[in-house]
């Protein structure tokens, strides 16, 4: 079956949502399930069509949540349906035509979303700019990779150089180190509401990774290319921990989680670009499928429940808290810290795997190269379990005196089970050549994971239906022994300070702040006894920004003044160049 019979209801959703947006919600949730369907039981779970079925879940998380969500606008459903439009357009495109369509569908979408709901129109500014940047990149590539194959079609490509180019367009749109310092992904979802918001940071960032990984397996591999993009990866997750941890603006936090957790996704992608002799790349292939299925629906969940909260910074949220939304929150936090039993796990797992077994099997630079990676990997993670430490604790921990609405609830606490479930369930979901079992230990055939060697070795195993059997059990056996626990009131420990001084998110994250003086600019302001964090690369990039716009005011003016004779020289100095790209290209 053809699948872009399945893009028509999303154009049905479209349509309905201009004028009845209940209506077009539903109707996007349907067209999520059928693309979901599409992938699972028409097309075959591949490398490829897994991405259908992330975005399906998440999409349909968003739709439903939105339908009680978005009460005071008119504009914001048919705009959620048209991003959803073109993320299925991209999904099912055949060509480089189709692929780039949805793509600024998706991109256009994203800025009328933040620029007609902020009427500060910075943030709207900063997505389209990057965004137009990515998609420069991306049709710089295509369009090569169109001069080396004769066709638009997504084909082999024989040279890598169209991977470079587009990959660095991805690498835009993901957010990644250098371009997590320009806060672009952040800003983005912090003035976005919070559905728009968990379409930024959990499904478009997921276009970017599925380009990229469409385009990798199209092309040869590449050991400098892949070693750079790991590179890139493990300085992403490090600073993006970092700026993380010290965020007191709940959507900026889930941004920069968003950053490190696609810091850690392309370290995935560099690895199967490098491939290194003595790794299984179907292996690498099926840790990149977990990692973006954990990250995308386990931010989703967390950035549709910012939406609930009655302020966007951590220590003036006063609303009460809700127990199947702490559930829900809890379980997704602990999935973006990499923690087993949860999908999040399962894929930190698989990603340091790979770069240990690396490193074990390979006896040139590359061995220490992906040490070193993998230690940033760790320490990363540990970093951003600290800021989801921080966030649980000033969301959802602290005792407050009002309750929390139950409207907009089911949708966090589905995505909190469901990463749960994946990840216990992830033998179903990974490559069936790296299922095994091992019944010595009590391990049945079929429950556990085995990191395998490109010779069959197996190099580390893990399995979460045990661990999870072995955290249900010491619950269950502690419920038994100890029934229902006594309750025993003691005074309550103030973080060192003074019991009439309220222990605050700023301070929290203080230590990290304090260490990052250079990087930072921290504002006290003595009537709170608060802070204020600055990114001070602004400080460099609105100077630049400001050159750059006298600099394109200048040409404009004095070669683009309506004179003929300038636009025929463009039109024949571009002549030359193609031909002799073409000469070149084909000898």
């Amino acid at each position: 079956m053809n699948g872009f019979v399945f893009l028509i209801p999303f154009v049905i959703s479209l349509l309905a949502s201009i004028t009845y947006k209940k209506a077009g919600y539903i109707l996007l949730i349907v067209s999520s399930v059928l693309l979901g369907a599409y992938a699972v039981l028409l097309a075959g779970l591949s490398a490829l069509t897994f991405f259908y079925l992330i975005t399906a879940i998440a999409l349909a998380l968003v739709s439903w949540y939105s339908i009680d969500y978005d009460k005071n606008t008119s504009w914001l459903a048919p705009l959620i349906c048209a991003a959803g439009l073109g993320i299925a357009l991209i999904l099912l495109s055949q060509n480089f035509l189709q692929f780039l369509a949805g793509w600024e569908i998706m991109s256009i979408s994203g800025y009328l979303m933040i620029g007609i709901y902020k009427k500060d129109a910075r943030p709207a500014f900063i997505l389209s700019v990057f965004s137009e940047i990515s998609t420069v990149f991306i049709i710089a590539g295509m369009a090569y990779a169109y001069v080396l194959t004769g066709s638009f079609s997504f084909a082999a490509i024989p040279n890598v150089v169209p991977l470079v180019l587009v990959a660095i367009g991805f690498l835009v749109k993901m957010g990644v180190f250098p371009f997590a310092i320009s806060d672009w992904e952040p800003i983005a979802v912090s003035n976005a509401p919070a559905n728009s918001a968990a379409i930024f940071s959990g499904i478009m960032t997921l276009m970017g990774v599925y380009g990229l990984v469409r385009m990798t397996l199209l092309s040869p591999s590449s050991m400098p290319l892949g070693v750079f993009l790991m590179a890139v990866g493990a300085f992403t997750i490090f600073f993006a921990a970092l700026l993380e941890y010290v965020s007191e603006n709940t959507k900026t936090l889930l941004g920069y989680s968003t950053v490190e957790n696609n810091g850690a996704i392309l370290i995935a992608v560099g690895l199967l670009i490098a491939n290194p002799i003595g790794i299984a790349s179907a292996f690498v292939v099926s840790a990149i499928l977990v990692l973006c299925l954990a990250h995308t629906i386990g931010k989703t969940g967390l950035l549709l429940m910012s939406g609930t909260m009655d302020s966007e910074y951590l220590d003036s949220i006063s609303n009460g808290k809700n127990e199947r939304v702490t559930a829900g929150m809890i379980l997704s936090s602990a999935s973006l810290s990499g923690l087993l039993p949860t999908i999040g796990g399962v894929g930190t797992w698989m990603l340091l795997e790979s770069l240990f077994m690396t490193s074990a099997v390979s006896t040139t630079w590359i061995g220490i190269a992906t040490i070193i990676i993998g230690a940033l990997v760790a320490l990363g993670e540990a970093i951003a379990t600290g800021a989801m430490v921080k966030f649980i604790s000033f969301t959802q921990l602290r005792k407050r005196q009002n309750g929390i609405s139950t409207t907009n609830i089911y949708p966090a606490l589905l995505a909190g089970l469901l990463v749960l479930a994946f990840g216990v369930l992830s033998v179903f979901l990974v490559n069936r050549g790296f299922i095994t079992g091992n019944t010595a230990v009590g391990i049945p055939n079929g429950t556990l994971i085995a990191s395998l060697t490109a010779s069959g070795s197996v190099f580390g195993a893990v399995s979460p239906i045990f661990v999870a059997g072995i955290m249900l059990a010491f619950l269950i056996a502690v419920l038994l022994i100890f029934r229902k626990p006594k309750i025993r009131r003691v005074a309550i420990w103030n973080n060192g300070v003074d019991r009439t001084e309220e222990y605050t998110s700023f301070g929290f994250a203080n230590n990290i702040r304090i260490m990052m003086g250079k990087i930072l600019a921290t504002k006290n302001e003595a009537a709170n006894r608060n802070g204020v964090t600055r990114n001070i690369f602004w400080n460099v990039m609105v100077p630049l920004a400001l050159l750059y716009r006298e600099a394109a005011r200048r040409i404009a003016w004095n070669f683009m003044n309506s004179s003929m004779r300038w636009y025929i020289s463009y039109i024949v100095i571009a002549f030359v160049l193609v031909t002799i790209s073409v000469i070149a290209t084909h000898g």
